[in-house]
């Protein structure tokens, strides 16, 4: 019995479909826990970042120093949870630096800058960031009201 190219050609995508079918790693009851608890953990995070709204964008301003007059801080972030910090001190040319990562929500106000040695927390406010402090709460006393980088309106 003679078979015709196309029949040839379509018995063996059927049986690459089949063996590659035999390759995939089976829907086990953990695997499955495992997929559930990434989507329900991303769920929660699409619904953190809707209730900080207009949380994108840049905030600047001069942080306290303990050996000179302040530290200069932009803080850029972007939708995807992506942030660019940069630092200097104030008295200190040539002390830049920059670094860029990701965040993550740690509730509906509070976000933390991943890639670094000690991550910062902020609290998310209107037209504001307040850096919290290494205890992830606010800083409170006299330097209060100096932790906190303000929302620079950008052109349109």
């Amino acid at each position: 019995m003679i078979r015709s190219c196309k029949q040839t050609k379509y018995i063996l995508s059927l049986l690459l479909t089949l063996a590659l079918g035999a390759c995939a790693v089976p829907n086990t009851p953990s695997r499955t826990a495992a997929t559930a608890v990434t989507r329900s953990e991303h769920a929660a995070q699409a619904r953190v970042q809707t209730t900080a709204a207009d949380w994108a964008g840049v905030y600047a301003g001069i942080l306290p120093c303990a050996d000179c007059p302040g530290v200069r801080e932009l803080l850029v972030l972007k939708k995807g949870n992506i942030y660019a910090l940069s630092t200097s001190y104030v008295d200190r040319p040539g002390s830049a630096f920059r670094r860029e990562d990701s965040f993550v929500w740690l509730d509906k106000h509070t976000i933390r800058l991943q890639g670094m040695q000690n991550p910062i927390d902020f609290q998310i406010g209107k037209n504001q960031v307040i850096q919290l402090g290494m205890d992830g709460k606010p800083i409170t006393g006299p330097l209060a009201s100096h932790m906190i980088l303000k929302k620079i309106p950008l052109a349109r």
